[in-house]
């Protein structure tokens, strides 16, 4: 998908939604292509992975159910099956090696074995210590520090000696390893665990070949030579030889072959003397070493094993199977595809492609005198084709378009052939012009920007800074009007009366009769243009999308499934003719065609007069605890509708609640039909309005609708009540409670310290205690302690964060209980279920007295009885009266009275009755705040 930028503030980021579905809908349904006619090949180009003396590993074609074919381990005495073992997409270059009776992957830390015949796999890992340099049938070639290690998966193990561990594997066999170092090579005996040095080296090699007599190993390599030397494993006889190839050289009993693709050939190479005979084996496909001396081929329609005679033993026959297409290509009833050679490992290394040719659908096809190079795509037109040759020097490539006329060759570069096969052009390099001929006399046009497209006989270019495409055709051009906002385009195509803009900013689809207004698309990476209609291939999926041009609403259909693993690229083409056809290449490598007879043979375009209308719009809660906001709308097209293009959304700030908002932004400009929202995000406690029109194809614009606002709260919550109790309570549980108010409504937690003033002193630092951190209850408790004065903050913070400062002090105590203090003169003290602790202390006379010494704060309350004949008490605190309380009431009751707030003191408290009536105490507290 392609990702287009927009320029935006850098206090902000803008997204824009895609619609949203109510609910998950199904795939729609892939109309398939018909299948053309089968291009069999009686004699395919089977390839053999690994061999040995008694297997040999391969995969066929590739299955119907559209995954990587598995890999096949046969039998070399009948090709019978012994195995077969899938594989995974990333394994695809990776074939598991077949060493003995096992088939394995492995690595310098383990092994995963997998006898043949069975469905288990082991795996094996290296000991502490030792490292897998390589395995052999049954166990692992282990590194310990400088000594190898011959080690079966049983756990047994032989010491190798003769060898050190600086010397590499250069080649294996069932019986033996050919070890390298830059001194010598070394035979390793698998039974013995002994090597012997059969070659004395001057430097390292970087390839070397056992055979069942000599030792093979190079000493020079060029692109058009090798130069060798060997050795006689008896000891007598050596010398050096060049052979006039700079291939891969396979063993072939003790001299050597090469595989030449061109030619369909293996050449025998006579290591004594150099000679090469030419046509050893013919028709050749595929060529492996069994490490015996022999060599396992595909040739002939057949799997078979050859020796230094060149006689062909015959394992099994290959039968045909229906060719498989690499690109494929479509103009009115000519079907041109590349040959794609069966890639089981990944991909034929072959760098061109014969090209085949059907014009019956597949009845008979005929192989054309031109090939393409595998690297690069080559296109169909309907009466040229371009291809890709190598040049020369064999580095670069040429492209060629070839008619009726013979060829024209557009150099090395970017090349493109027109549709309809008028005009070819070519760059040199990515940076240079695009230089556009006339296919038709061979003559160059003139450069143009590598952007422009190519249809019969017109070049499309632009659009300009006034939004205007120019059409230039026979040396004349006109313009065509196209949208804003495009930018600089990538690549434009034309084909009928539509030109498509893979736009910097939203694509285009433009009218050339300019009759229907500009209309807006998302591209994929992959599109092409057809006759009134587009073809993309749809991101990480098997199928291709096809939209109908002529139809306003642009419909959709989806066809496939295709091929599109990375192995194997996935090819589709419109029909170059003026028909809505295209051609593509199914999960079996094959061609289809599919004809889309749904597309509308002209637009449909209705007098469209009204605008759209607005019918919803929503940018969430009023206030909100999140940073971003989405902003979605919805409109209608009153009828006659023409359908919905573009929208446009613009937005404002008010910064902080007492300042005013900002001037208009226009955030998303012509957005899509296919939008209904944005997403915006803002620093906390800005406010953000938002207004969306719509525009219709007929050009008609929708006013701004009204504004939808959301503010990402930015303000702290607010103490509305906080309440001890107090300033006395006489329980013996004191509880805390608070309330904060929020403009979001809800409060995610609170924080609660609390402080202590113990007897006789003065308050203590303040304490948080954690469980009344980050709390969600709206209280705490506490257990009184009678005299101990304890003082309480609170602060809150809403889902944002946002935090209120720490509240005022709220304080309570528990008064300290009558008995507490020391009586003198007439008293009594008695019992009082009523009463606080449950005692009362009465003063019967005048100059009857309570006194506690120790008492520090700045202000003294009593807790006393009152009624009716109750008389009046004097309170000292440190020696100063503070003042005179009457108990006198017309009624019984309990009563706390607090006296003015003092300076703050130390020392005794002193209640003096001053009457002969009685004088009921309960408690007595000295607050300290």
């Amino acid at each position: 998908m392609k990702l287009h930028a927009a320029a935006v503030a850098a206090a902000c980021v803008l997204t824009a939604l895609t619609a949203a579905s109510p609910a998950v809908a199904a795939d729609p349904p892939l109309a398939e292509g018909v299948l053309l006619g089968p291009r069999l090949e009686p004699d395919p180009g089977l390839q053999i992975l690994a061999a040995t003396p008694d297997y040999y590993l391969t995969d066929y074609g590739y299955p119907t159910d559209r995954t990587p074919a598995p890999w096949t381990v046969r039998s070399t005495t009948d090709g019978s099956a012994q195995g077969e073992y899938r594989r995974l997409d990333i394994q695809i270059h990776r074939s598991p090696e077949i060493v003995g009776d096992y088939a394995l992957e492995w690595s310098a830390t383990g092994v995963a074995p997998r006898k043949l015949g069975t469905d288990e796999v082991q795996f094996i890992d290296a000991p502490a210590g030792s490292e897998v340099r390589n395995v052999y049938p049954g166990g692992m070639l282990l590194a310990r520090g400088d000594a190898f290690v011959l080690r079966t998966y049983a756990g047994a193990e032989t010491p190798v000696a003769g060898v050190q561990t600086d010397a590499q594997v250069l080649d294996r066999t069932d019986t033996a390893f050919l070890l390298g170092s830059a001194s010598g090579l070394f035979v390793l005996d698998l039974t013995t665990g002994t090597a012997t040095q059969v070659a004395t080296l001057t430097g390292p090699t970087t390839w070397a070949q056992l055979t069942p007599g000599r030792v093979i190993w190079q000493l020079a390599h060029t692109d058009t030579s090798t130069t060798l030397a060997w050795k006689n494993r008896t000891g007598t006889g050596d010398g050096t030889v060049v052979v006039p190839y700079g291939r891969p050289l396979l063993p072939l009993g003790n001299d050597l072959a090469v595989q030449l693709p061109d030619t369909y050939e293996l050449a025998k190479i006579d290591v004594q003397s150099g000679t090469v005979v030419r046509d050893f084996v013919t028709g050749l496909h595929d060529a492996e070493d069994q490490g015996n001396g022999r060599l396992l081929v595909t040739a002939q329609a057949q799997v078979a094993s050859v020796g230094a005679d060149g006689v062909l033993r015959t394992i099994t026959e290959t039968p045909p199977f229906r060719g498989q297409s690499g690109e494929v290509m479509l103009a009115g009833d000519r079907v041109v595809t590349t040959v794609s050679r069966v890639p089981q490992d990944g991909g034929d290394q072959a760098s061109d492609r014969p090209l085949d040719q059907t014009t019956d659908g597949g009845a008979t096809w005929t192989r054309l005198p031109i090939k393409t190079d595998d690297q690069l795509t080559p296109r169909l037109s309907t009466d040229a084709m371009l291809a890709y040759r190598r040049t020369t020097e064999g580095a670069a490539y040429d492209a060629v378009v070839v008619d009726e006329r013979g060829e024209l060759n557009l150099g090395h570069g970017d090349a493109r052939l027109g549709r309809g096969g008028k005009l070819a052009a070519s760059a040199p390099s990515l940076s240079g012009d695009l230089e556009v001929y006339d296919v038709a006399t061979r003559k160059r046009i003139g450069g143009f920007d590598q952007s422009v497209g190519l249809s019969g006989s017109t070049i499309w270019r632009g659009p300009d800074r006034n939004n205007n495409l120019e059409a230039i055709s026979g040396g004349f051009s006109h313009q065509v009007r196209a949208g804003a906002g495009c930018g600089t385009p990538q690549s434009i195509q034309a084909a009928g009366r539509w030109v498509v803009i893979d736009c910097t900013g939203p694509d285009q689809i433009v009218d050339s009769q300019g009759q229907i207004p500009v209309r807006t698309i998302t591209l994929e990476k992959e599109w092409k243009l057809g006759f009134n209609f587009l073809v993309q291939r749809q991101p990480s999926a098997l199928r291709l999308k096809v939209t109908d041009l002529n139809t306003l609403t642009l419909p959709e259909r989806w066809y496939g499934p295709i091929t599109g693993y990375f192995w194997n690229r996935a090819s589709f083409a419109p029909d170059d003719a003026d028909t809505a056809r295209l051609i593509y290449k199914d999960v079996n490598l094959q061609p289809r065609i599919a004809t889309l007879d749904w597309v509308a043979p002209t637009p449909n375009f209705d007098a469209d007069q009204a605008a759209p209308t607005v019918t919803m719009g929503d940018a969430g809660p009023r206030v909100r605890s999140e940073p971003s906001v989405t902003f979605r709308w919805a409109f209608t097209d009153p009828a006659p509708a023409s359908g919905i293009t573009e929208y446009d959304v613009r937005y404002q700030e008010r910064p902080t609640p007492t300042a005013p908002y900002g001037e208009w932004v226009m955030g998303w400009p012509m957005l899509s039909s296919q939008m209904s929202g944005v997403q915006y995000t803002a620093a906390r406690g800005v406010d953000t309005c938002f207004q969306v029109r719509a525009r219709d194809r007929a050009g008609n614009e929708s006013a701004w609708s009204q504004s939808f606002c959301s503010e990402y709260d930015g303000t702290a919550p607010k103490l509305t009540a906080a309440t001890a109790g107090g300033p006395l309570i006489l329980t013996d549980t004191g509880k805390f409670e608070y309330t904060f108010a929020d403009n979001s409504g809800a409060i995610a937690s609170y924080d609660v310290a609390m402080r202590d003033a113990p007897v006789g002193r003065a308050a203590g630092p303040w304490q948080y205690p954690a469980a009344w951190q980050a709390t969600k209850a709206s209280s705490v408790t506490w257990n009184t302690v009678p005299g101990v004065d304890r003082c309480y903050l609170v602060r809150a913070r809403d889902a944002v964060g946002n935090e209120s400062p720490w509240s005022a002090p709220t304080c309570a105590m528990a008064p300290q209980d009558d008995r507490t203090l020391t009586a003198a003169g007439t008293f009594t003290r008695t019992a009082n279920s009523t009463a606080y602790k449950g005692t009362v202390t009465t003063l019967k006379a005048t100059g009857a007295t309570l006194t506690k010494s120790g008492e520090a704060g700045v202000r003294v309350a009593l807790v006393t009885f009152n009624g009716p004949g109750q008389g009046s008490v004097d309170v000292y605190h440190a020696g100063v009266k503070v003042g005179r309380v009457s108990l006198a009431s017309a009624t019984a009751k309990r009563a706390i009275t607090t006296l003015p707030v003092t300076p703050y003191r130390a020392g005794e408290i002193k209640l003096v009755a001053v009457s002969a009536a009685p004088v009921t105490i309960d408690g007595v507290a000295v607050l300290r705040g």
